[in-house]
């Protein structure tokens, strides 16, 4: 699965692209890109997840518009154990993460007392990673949280310079 804009007139339309073992490219329209739009897709069974600062859930040819609720944009995805998570900031522009379940979405952590943003999120171990920005001293500060399996939120500041944190991948140590 790929997920990306294709300018229809003066509009960028999401779209996914699906390539099949056997058969060729299909693509499907979702609909208009929305604000601040960070791209994610997943799947979680024989459901695809796509963000583009709006979520959608598909089914086949069947498309869904997720409403996430406080929600400015944004959404880096990711799936643990069958829940989808969407990762992005508040409309009070504040990093957070919100958990998804089928076609509704409600929030489940918010990740920062200050502005702040999300562009990455990944899960490991029955935890969440997250990595993105955070307002502090007067600038925007690189920044990743760990989200445990009880719910508590651990930020980890990656320096006093301004910067974002654009990926994560958390490995077992050996």
């Amino acid at each position: 699965y790929v997920a990306g804009t294709k300018r229809i007139g003066s509009n960028d339309t999401v779209c996914l692209w699906t390539k099949p073992d056997v058969g060729e490219v299909s693509e499907l329209e979702l609909g208009l890109e929305g604000a601040d739009a960070s791209y994610g897709v997943c799947t979680t069974g024989a459901s695809v997840y796509v963000a583009a600062g709006r979520l959608w859930k598909v089914d086949g040819e069947t498309v869904t518009q997720i409403t996430v609720p406080e929600s400015k944009g944004g959404y880096a995805l990711c799936v643990y154990d069958g829940t989808v998570y969407a990762a992005g900031w508040t409309n009070a522009y504040k990093a957070a993460v919100w958990k998804i379940e089928g076609t509704s979405a409600s929030l489940y952590k918010e990740l920062s007392t200050v502005s702040g943003g999300v562009y990455a999120l990944c899960a490991a171990g029955g935890d969440l990673y997250v990595a993105g920005t955070v307002y502090d001293g007067g600038l925007y500060k690189p920044v990743w949280w760990h989200i445990a399996a009880d719910g508590t939120v651990t930020e980890h500041k990656l320096g006093t310079e301004k910067g974002e944190a654009r990926g994560i991948c958390v490995t077992a140590q050996e």
